[in-house]
């Protein structure tokens, strides 16, 4: 073997060994690429499916902006609706406090009134008393003897006419009787006449 030779055999010896060494060295970080790819692959398809997410997402995020919007109107328009009704009832407030006011001033003037009532009914029961008496004596001593006498008058010119009752159809033939002589002689005057 020459020397030419022998470096060609060294050289295919180192050759292989090298490439022992690098297949040997190159074989795990041949495994770690391949598993990197993989990993890669579903990282891609990871960030495919997050990308779908967000779009999703940004979507309901628009819907929720404009919820929200909506919700900010309404409740734009409840906060009005609550300073009015505030309003509303501080008035009512200072309308019940003004009437508790003015029912303690009608209860005074109803006492008051009430006392005065009160003296009036005994007022009115005096005179009621007074008036009693008044009639009572009247009655007693003016009244009732009058009225006797009217009657007594009356029963009297009763009994008159009572007497005199049964002789009516003789009074009645009797002026019919002085009617007809009366006429008789009425016409006899005219003829004398």
């Amino acid at each position: 073997m020459d020397n030419e030779q022998l470096l060609l055999s060294i050289e295919n010896m180192l050759d292989r060994m090298f490439d022992q060494k690098l297949e040997k060295h190159l074989e795990p970080i041949k495994k770690d690429i391949a598993e990197l790819k993989l990993r890669v692959t579903r990282l891609e398809a990871d960030m495919a499916e997050l990308k779908l997410r967000v779009t999703k997402l940004e979507a309901d995020v628009a819907e929720l902006k404009d919820e929200v919007t909506g919700l900010d109107a309404r409740m734009t328009r409840m906060e009005y609706k609550f300073d009015v009704l505030t309003r509303e009832v501080t008035q009512l407030k200072d309308n019940v406090i003004d009437l508790t006011g003015r029912t303690a001033n009608l209860e005074k003037s109803s006492e008051r009134t009430n006392s005065k009532l009160d003296s009036i009914e005994k007022s009115m029961q005096e005179q009621g008393e007074r008036i009693k008496r008044i009639e009572i004596i009247h009655l007693e001593n003016d009244l009732i003897p009058r009225v006797n006498n009217i009657e007594s008058c009356y029963m009297s010119t009763f009994e008159r006419y009572k007497d005199y009752n049964d002789r009516l159809p003789e009074l009645f033939a009797t002026v019919s009787n002085v009617s007809r002589t009366v006429q008789t002689h009425s016409e006899k005057l005219k003829k004398i006449s």
